[in-house]
């Protein structure tokens, strides 16, 4: 039976999300090379005069159910510009 404070569990999950973005604001988020891969041919096959709309680059990070920002990072790697972009999304 648990006997610790009862706010003791929610101090631990406060104490995760911090580490878990502290890691992401330094390394980033780490993407398996197998998935990295994927995204950069999905990108390729999706341009359009050497460029990716923005809209098209939110579907390939929702179908591949990686955060914006990761197709984002690769499209740059890739030297690919973003166009018709929505709010800053990447």
């Amino acid at each position: 039976m648990f006997s610790g404070p009862p706010f003791q569990g929610a101090i631990l999950i406060i104490g995760i999300n911090f580490v878990f973005k502290l890691i992401s604001k330094k390394g980033g988020i780490k993407v398996e090379k197998e998935l990295k891969e994927k995204i950069k041919a999905e990108i390729k096959k999706q341009l359009e005069d050497g460029a990716l709309e923005c809209e098209v680059a939110q579907q390939i990070a929702e179908d591949l159910e990686v955060e914006n920002k990761v197709v984002g990072k690769l499209a740059n790697q890739l030297d690919v510009k973003l166009k018709n972009c929505q709010l800053g999304c990447f």
